[in-house]
């Protein structure tokens, strides 16, 4: 019996040498990338408490590929995008980044869209060496410098301290009263630490509100603010969380010289949220919006309304300039790899990136080797009520880290 098995086993064996010594040598060949396609994945919360807004994120990234491939693809080759839902969550974002890398087999990522999403992917990110472009949310993410990891714009802190120079420098009140509303993660926190180190720097005292980030009803939050009578209050979260509190501001009789917004709710969407409780409210936001009349944005538009005729442009929010522009610059990087590419040549033509000119979508990108923070001017934009719309009141500002 045992050598009767021999037997059967020799030529078994001698067969899979044949074919393996046969077969086409995969050594060479990187992860997610084909002589004919880029397969690359998005992470952002498409159903979570922050879906109101990511959504255009991921809608920016499907249209501008969708747009690249029409044209030809990036060197020969087509970019194919895995969008997954993380639902704002630690859990859902490292859930999804391993389906992407493990199952789908992506060269690159975009997102996640929330701190503790991105934070909890960093040693995944360097293990697996995969380029990723973030969207802006701390500091953390650019220092120190992470080899594969490239972003756009302020951080959530950078732009809390962009709006105390702004309070004190631009509007010239030497002794503001200022309250923050934030959310209880980790987004919130960075920036209320932000608030909490420029009240110190600056001798102000800061009154604290933390709102739940996907709240749609902030009365007690609004009662207690109008206690305290704040003359500035600095809203850290997303669009529908900004317009519970002015809209429960406007119905309880708060008074305030401003509601000014980070990023994240400087949005259109804010605006038509809110709507005549929006009056006094501004924000900062290092890209432009739908209805900038920039070239770059005009050129957006029309790309856009080309692929997507029957979706009018109210549909689109703030942050579809961003998914937009993190798509742009990912092309221009694998574009400068040419047809070589892997993560090291990605890495490389990332950080050869120097004052690209989006046509004023943004203010100039560039990268570096100690350099991963490719943006780093903002702009204030205040409520057009009657357009429902935000629209800009300062050209943009290079910010300076202090």
């Amino acid at each position: 019996m045992r050598k009767h098995s021999l037997l059967i086993t020799a030529p078994i064996v001698f067969l899979l040498l044949v074919l393996f010594m046969s077969a086409p040598s995969y050594g060479g060949e990187v992860r997610g990338v084909t002589s004919d396609t880029i397969r690359m994945g998005h992470i952002a919360d498409m159903t979570g408490p922050t879906a109101d807004t990511e959504k255009f994120l991921a809608e920016g990234v499907k249209n501008y590929f969708q747009y690249v491939n029409s044209e030809g693809g990036i060197n020969g080759r087509k970019v194919k995008v895995i969008f997954e839902d993380d639902r704002y969550s630690v859990p859902g974002a490292l859930a999804a980044f391993k389906k992407l890398v493990y199952r789908d087999g992506i060269f690159a990522l975009i997102g996640a869209g929330s701190t503790g999403g991105t934070t909890s992917l960093f040693r995944h990110i360097a293990k697996e060496k995969t380029p990723m472009f973030n969207y802006p949310v701390s500091d953390i993410i650019y220092i120190p410098p992470k080899r594969y990891i490239f972003g756009h714009g302020l951080t959530s802190q950078d732009e809390v301290r962009t709006i105390y120079h702004y309070i004190l420098n631009v509007l010239n009140d030497k002794n503001p009263k200022i309250a923050i509303v934030y959310p209880d993660t980790e987004y919130g926190k960075y920036g209320r630490d932000a608030a909490r180190e420029r009240s110190k720097k600056f001798g102000l005292k800061l009154h604290e509100e933390v709102l739940s980030i996907g709240a749609l009803d902030a009365t007690s939050q609004v009662l207690t603010l109008k206690r305290i009578s704040p003359d500035y209050i600095i809203l850290h979260g997303p669009p529908a969380f900004a317009g519970a509190v002015m809209r429960d501001g406007k119905k309880l009789g708060l008074s305030v010289k401003l509601f000014i917004a980070t990023y994240f709710a400087a949005d259109d969407v804010t605006v038509r949220m809110a709507g005549r409780a929006s009056e006094k409210f501004i924000g900062t936001s290092n890209v432009c919006t739908w209805y900038d009349k920039s070239p770059g944005a005009e050129r957006m538009r029309g790309i856009t309304q080309k692929l997507n005729p029957d979706i009018p442009g109210s549909h689109y929010g703030r942050l579809y300039t961003l998914g937009w522009l993190a798509s742009v610059v990912m092309t221009e990087g694998m574009k400068s790899a040419g047809n070589d590419l892997n993560s090291e040549s990605m890495v490389e033509a990332l950080e050869s990136i120097n004052d690209l000119d989006t046509k004023g979508l943004c203010g100039p990108i560039g990268f570096g080797p100690g350099d991963r923070q490719g943006m780093k001017y903002t702009k204030f934009f205040k409520a057009d009520v009657e357009h429902k719309a935000i629209v800009p009141i300062t050209d943009w500002i290079r910010y300076v880290r202090e």
